[in-house]
């Protein structure tokens, strides 16, 4: 899923965690009320890039959890985990954290194995980072990158990690978390780890 909400301001915190939510639903049934995240083919499982009246009803039960906006801002992480906590919990579910910062330090390989060997997703608060879009022709590839230097949360469902041979025979090496920005002019986007990302906090989630 890879969501947004515009109707109203500092909605990053609650966005990331409803669109973890979603990628929950298609598991624990109404956890969204009313609601099917996407349809399934064999192993593969779409999830529905349009939303409407139930993801919107989502994000806003989330903004009064978390008390978005109420001291006219954003969320902390413990107003996070609390809304997320009493959302879950109302619809008859729990919700767990993994921590994936060491210290001060973002945990990239812990980050892959959850995401890889658990399918938890994981969400991220940064103060600055770099995403973009991968476009490949003729044997190259070009980025449409959008950088900030701003307090910023997103959902992480997966990576990517791509080794280029350059034109001189030398070799670059660039990792990538594919994330749902909560941004709507670039809603899925590949997080790029190497570049200017300044993690905060980061927690891989589950939900049950």
């Amino acid at each position: 899923p890879a969501y947004y909400y515009e109707k109203a301001l500092n909605v990053c915190v609650p966005v990331a965690a409803g669109n973890i939510v979603a990628y929950f639903d298609r598991y624990n049934a109404e956890l969204i009320a009313d609601y099917t995240p996407g349809s399934g083919i064999g192993n593969i499982y779409f999830y529905k890039s349009a939303f409407g009246t139930e993801i919107n009803n989502m994000f806003a039960q989330l903004c009064r959890y978390m008390g978005t906006n109420v001291a006219g801002a954003g969320n902390t992480v413990t107003a996070f985990k609390s809304g997320l906590e009493k959302y879950c919990t109302r619809a008859g579910y729990n919700a767990g954290y993994v921590k994936c910062t060491d210290g001060n330090d973002f945990d990239y390989d812990k980050v892959k194995s959850y995401l890889q060997a658990n399918k938890y997703p994981v969400i991220i608060f940064v103060q600055s980072f770099s995403i973009c879009s991968i476009g490949e022709s003729g044997g190259s590839d070009s980025y449409n990158i959008l950088s900030g230097r701003s307090n910023h949360v997103m959902s992480v469902f997966g990576y990517v990690e791509i080794t280029y041979e350059i034109k001189d025979g030398s070799i670059k090496h660039v990792n990538f978390l594919q994330v749902a920005t909560g941004l709507k002019d670039m809603p899925e986007a590949y997080l790029i780890v190497d570049d200017s990302l300044h993690v905060t906090d980061a927690y891989a989630i589950h939900i049950e």
